[in-house]
């Protein structure tokens, strides 16, 4: 694992001192075919004028109450709370995590302000963000900021206005199919980004977006479920009542847009990775054959995931961030859920972060069993091209969030510890730590 001789001086005692310096940007490395394996890559940071391997390993921090409410201001503990997120990260570090994925909230308290804003992002919710990722940073953690929704306030109240009738394309699906609409969320990427770098200045190089949690298209929604007509999007005119056409219509738009905002995002923090967070098509019940389609959402899960093969080919995106969700952490079970995403077709040149994994209370019924499952997926999908893992969540679990998760924290630790940097050095192999 990766931790830089600076950080390793300063803060040994996991606690965070003032004038840290900037942790380095993150790079990509490629890693040939061997007789044994195929081409893959790798995540790196330069040290001493030399490129090094850094393997992403930490969590999810969230909190669940009333939605996601990280970094919303409300009158209790539940929202925003610096010195206890810094507590948790100092937890984090201590057992040697050095990632941490949060979500950005919209809605009241949350990044668009209020509904008469006329500003991209609200400064003060932004500027909490940055506080924490400065916390992180002081720690030897990365910050990945995870994005869901466009805002809801007047400066994009203007710009829905000129994009294409609910009619011709649906709310959610037009966010990434109408040009206007990939104009405006890439000035939201952008405003986000200025005002990360207003506060963080150098140290913004410990930030990395994503551009969504899982992204997904609805297929009984426009313009997918009238299944016939020409629809004009950003990129280009596509025939509905063609399998293909509508299959081309969703990946082709997914990733102009994932490369749109990309680049806007690059203008303002160059150095910021950026991403694209996917469930699978197991996750939902389909599989790399499956076509978008109009469905019966009383009968099936009518969402159909990006594809993380065709955009590793067709994005700039800098890597690609999948989500597992398995009761059985097995290799076998592994490729079964794989399989359903083409993964082999995936560009060797682009890492993958396991960026969700976890367990259900009602999939393993004790923490001892939870961290077996979790010790065994994560050392499988090494195999499986898979370099960073961040577990779902970090402390998640009680009874106004998700009591029904086991997450890093529960029961004292039990599985934050087993699958730590700091207990299971190398995390390709079982963890030989038993809580």
């Amino acid at each position: 694992m990766w931790v830089s001789t600076f950080l390793l001086t300063v803060f040994m005692c996991g606690t965070i001192r003032s004038g840290f310096a900037a942790l380095p940007a993150l790079g990509v490395r490629q890693i040939p075919s061997t007789g044994n394996s195929n081409a893959s890559s790798e995540f790196v940071v330069k040290e001493n004028g030399k490129w090094i391997k850094f393997v992403p390993r930490g969590a999810n921090y969230i909190r669940l109450y009333n939605g996601h409410s990280t970094f919303n201001l409300c009158n209790d503990l539940n929202c925003y709370n610096r010195t206890r997120d810094r507590m948790k990260l100092e937890q984090m570090a201590a057992l040697g995590y050095n990632f941490v994925r949060v979500f950005v909230s919209n809605g009241p308290g949350g990044i668009d302000g209020n509904p008469n804003n006329t500003a991209p992002v609200d400064v003060g919710y932004v500027r909490r963000m940055a506080l924490f990722s400065e916390d992180a940073a002081a720690l030897g953690m990365y910050t990945m900021i995870t994005l869901s929704w466009l805002p809801n306030n007047e400066f994009y109240a203007k710009r829905k206005k000129d994009a294409p009738p609910s009619s011709v394309m649906s709310g959610w699906n037009a966010f990434f199919l109408s040009k206007v609409l990939h104009e405006a969320w890439a000035s939201f990427v952008q405003g986000m980004a200025q005002e990360l770098k207003n506060v963080l200045g150098e140290n913004a190089t410990s930030i990395i977006i994503s551009l969504q949690n899982e992204l997904f298209l609805w297929g009984n929604q426009q313009p997918f479920a009238s299944e016939q007509g020409l629809v004009s999007t950003a990129a280009g005119v596509f025939d509905m009542a063609k399998p293909d056409q509508r299959e081309k219509c969703m990946h082709e738009n997914v990733a102009l847009w994932g490369s749109t905002l990309r680049s806007a995002s690059k203008m303002v923090l160059p150095n910021a990775f950026v991403t694209i967070g996917f469930f699978t098509n197991w996750a939902v019940q389909k599989n790399s054959s499956s076509i978008i389609s109009n469905c019966n959402a009383t009968l099936h899960d009518c969402r159909y995931p990006g594809s993380p093969a065709i955009i590793s080919q067709t994005s700039t995106l800098d890597f690609l961030d999948v989500h597992i969700y398995m009761p059985d952490g097995s290799l076998d079970a592994l490729d079964t859920n794989l399989l359903s995403e083409d993964w082999k077709t995936l560009n060797p040149a682009i890492p993958i972060l396991l960026g969700e994994f976890g367990c259900t209370k009602t999939w393993q019924t004790t923490v001892q069993k939870a961290a077996d499952l979790a010790d065994t997926l994560q050392a499988n999908s090494c195999l499986r091209r898979f370099a960073g893992w961040l577990y779902w969540t970090w402390d998640s679990d009680d009874a106004a969030e998700q009591p029904n998760f086991w997450s890093l924290s529960s029961e004292g630790m039990v599985i934050g510890k087993r699958i730590s940097p700091k207990m299971k050095v190398d995390p390709c192999s079982k963890s030989s730590f038993k809580s």
